[in-house]
This record gives structure tokens, C-alpha cells and sequence, in this order.
């Protein structure tokens, strides 16, 4: 899973998350697997891990452009909708 964005609400300053459980080669602790007793760590990198390597510009750009060309399209289709309606005798 490559995410745009995590919002989250993990068990903050969780001691005792689980460091003994986990494997040393797991790619998500690329900056090291944190302390038992510090689970912050441990969330701050699996979200790292699983975010995208699009920068955020780039992200928003792409979300502008689509964004507009779907307000033109809501426009058009309200333009049909609306004369459609009229056919039908409604005025709206």
C-alpha cells in the first residue's frame, strides 16, 4: 500500500509496543527499529514507509488539474440536466 497522505491516531508514547516482535530486516525500519519503549518511532516510520515518493507539489498540481477539468464537467452536465428538465416542463 502507497498512500498520498496518513492521518492517523496511533497509541502515542505506547511503551512496550512490540520491538521484540519484530523482524530486524522488516523494510519499514529502514532508520532502525525504535526502542520497546518508545512506539512513536515505530509509527512515525511505518507511515513513512507506506507514503508515496511523489513530492507534494507535484501531488497538489495534479489535484488542481483534475479538479478543474471535473468542475467543467459538472458544469456541462448541469447545463444537460437542466434542459432536459425544461423539456420535461420543470423550470429550474
Amino acid at each position: 500500500l502507497r498512500a498520498d497522505y496518513v492521518v492517523s491516531n496511533p497509541p502515542f508514547n505506547d511503551s512496550g509496543w512490540g520491538e521484540d516482535r519484530i523482524n530486524y530486516d522488516d523494510p519499514r525500519f529502514k532508520y532502525g527499529v525504535p526502542p520497546d519503549n518508545n512506539g512513536n518511532y515505530a509509527w512515525i516510520q511505518h507511515y513513512i514507509y507506506h507514503e508515496d515518493e511523489i513530492p507534494f507539489e507535484e501531488k497538489m498540481k495534479s489535484y488542481s488539474e483534475e479538479l478543474s477539468k471535473l468542475l467543467k464537467e459538472e458544469e456541462e452536465l448541469t447545463k444537460k440536466v437542466k434542459e432536459v428538465f425544461k423539456i420535461l416542463g420543470f423550470d429550474i
